[in-house]
């Protein structure tokens, strides 16, 4: 009998036919959202960029030269053809997660996450711009903690679900920052893992939704954002893999209401690694200050 392996991501349960080694097995045997096979295939999958299809309830997603994934839209069977172990490691918490995700008629949001005040606050950027990075600076030490690296799982309720308790680290990064573990493994993007000790509540509520923009000037600001139009435009912009979803996911995502209750700002922050860690403690304090005006 082949070995199963049982783990929970993004407060699902996964039933693997390949051990995760650098996620934590579920503590107890729940029932299983979806079940996960993969299959190992040393040929060019796919040479046409990222698409996703739809046809006779399956989900066909094409990821390049790395992985091609099937996902079963009734039962959310998932089959994982990859070149290699990392390459479906690497892409499962991505669009293939945004399809599950979606099917459910919820949304994965492209956003790190603090723990604070029994509420998350998602951090969402453009590539490069430093979430992972400013995440982890604000999440070393008090007032918060780190929920979530990279993306959160939002319920029709605006619950949060972290996938996991990984952080992608730069080698600069990783000599500048404090992390709990550190793995020698590295994603496709050539980024090493390190691990967080999760904080906060196991489904808070997401209370913000937060923007994070590169300025030259030396002092961090931020600023609320009232107008309808651009909160949606921030939100439903950085939802995970939706430049390429089909119309049926397309109705889903936009069907998702933004509750009034959730606040949306965008917080300008120096260039440069260094500026931003002399910045760090007026960050937090910026934070703090500018959320506590605007909580219920």
């Amino acid at each position: 009998m082949n070995s199963r392996y049982i783990y929970t991501v993004y407060g699902m349960t996964i039933d693997s036919n390949i051990e995760l080694p650098l996620l934590t097995p579920a503590n107890e045997i729940m029932d299983t959202s979806y079940t996960l096979e993969y299959r190992a295939s040393e040929k060019i999958i796919n040479n046409y960029g990222i698409n996703i299809k739809y046809n006779n309830s399956l989900y066909t997603i094409a990821l390049g030269e790395f992985a091609t994934y099937s996902i079963c839209a009734r039962d959310g069977h998932t089959v994982c053809t990859a070149k290699d172990y990392e390459s479906c490691f690497s892409t499962l918490f991505n669009i293939p997660s945004a399809v599950l995700i979606a099917i459910r008629q919820e949304v994965l949001l492209h956003a790190c996450s603090l723990f604070y005040n029994d509420g998350i606050h998602c951090l969402t950027a453009n590539k490069g711009v430093g979430k992972s990075t400013l995440t982890q600076l604000l999440g070393d030490g008090l007032p918060f903690k780190i929920f979530s690296d990279d993306t959160v799982r939002i319920s029709r309720t605006w619950h949060g679900y972290a996938p996991h308790n990984l952080i992608k680290l730069t080698d600069e990064t990783k000599n500048a920052l404090k992390v709990d573990d550190i793995y020698d493994s590295k994603n496709i993007a050539g980024k090493i893992y390190g691990k967080f000790t999760n904080g906060g509540l196991k489904t808070p509520k997401v209370r913000s939704i937060i923007q994070i923009k590169r300025t030259t000037d030396d002092l961090p600001a931020m600023k609320y954002i009232n107008d309808l139009a651009k909160k949606r435009k921030m939100f439903f912009g950085n939802l995970v893999g939706i430049p390429y979803y089909t119309k049926s996911l397309l109705n889903n995502a936009f069907d998702f209401k933004i509750e009034s209750d959730v606040n949306f700002y965008t917080l300008f922050i120096p260039n440069g690694l260094i500026k931003l860690i002399n910045a760090r403690e007026y960050i937090k304090n910026l934070v703090v200050s500018t959320i506590s005006k605007h909580q219920c």
